[in-house]
């Protein structure tokens, strides 16, 4: 497997977890309960919210890094963290690193969200929808083999990316519908903790009601 090839995988898997994230955050703004509903178990979805997001941050970040031993198109260290002048597809990466500069503001502020409070900290939180927007547009605009090949969108890879941003604008557009049939869910939703940062002990969620 060549550098390039891997920072193509990285950032293919980084892609879907980064939209599972965003499906199970949206899960948690009503106030899911999947042991009273489907599957009908007890599962803690803060912590798989946790873990998928900073699992896909950490892929996101690592997903450049083999660019920089490449052996063609190999990208400097400057280039990596701001490819504006990125010796291929400067525009699309620039996007790419755009998107991820925004998840580690949202994920930095989250634990600090006590000192912004929930209003400020809730409005930075919503610019994980504008990296996901960013994100998909990068991944399907981009030639992961820096080949210089026209965009093909029913490549294996480019299917599966469009798939999450369908997904994603589906759940977005369906939360955003129910908030408005029901007012007393959104009013519940803007007390919930999102995402649930460990150590904060006093935002903890509450275990499901039974």
């Amino acid at each position: 497997m060549s550098a390039i090839d891997l920072a193509g995988d990285l950032g293919l898997v980084a892609l879907c977890l980064l939209s599972l994230n965003i499906l199970i955050g949206l899960l948690i703004s009503v106030r899911y309960n999947p042991r009273r509903d489907w599957p009908r178990r007890r599962l803690d979805l803060f912590r798989y919210h946790n873990w998928t997001g900073y699992t896909g941050l950490a892929l996101t970040v690592a997903h450049p890094l083999p660019l920089a031993w490449a052996a063609r198109h190999r990208f400097r260290w400057g280039q990596i963290a701001w490819p504006i002048h990125a010796p291929s597809q400067p525009l699309v990466n620039t996007l790419g690193a755009i998107a991820l500069y925004l998840v580690v503001i949202v994920a930095v502020t989250s634990y600090y969200r006590l000192l912004l409070g929930r209003r400020a900290w809730k409005w930075v939180h919503y610019g994980s929808y504008l990296a996901a927007a960013l994100f998909f547009v990068h991944g399907i605009a981009a030639d992961p083999a820096l080949s210089g090949a026209p965009l093909d969108p029913l490549d294996g890879e480019k299917v599966v990316i469009e798939i999450c941003a369908l997904v994603v604008a589906a759940a977005s557009f369906a939360r955003w519908r129910y908030a408005r049939r029901h007012p007393r869910a959104r009013r519940l939703a803007s007390a919930v903790p999102l995402p649930y940062v460990p150590g904060f002990a006093d935002e903890a969620p509450s275990p499901p009601p039974r």
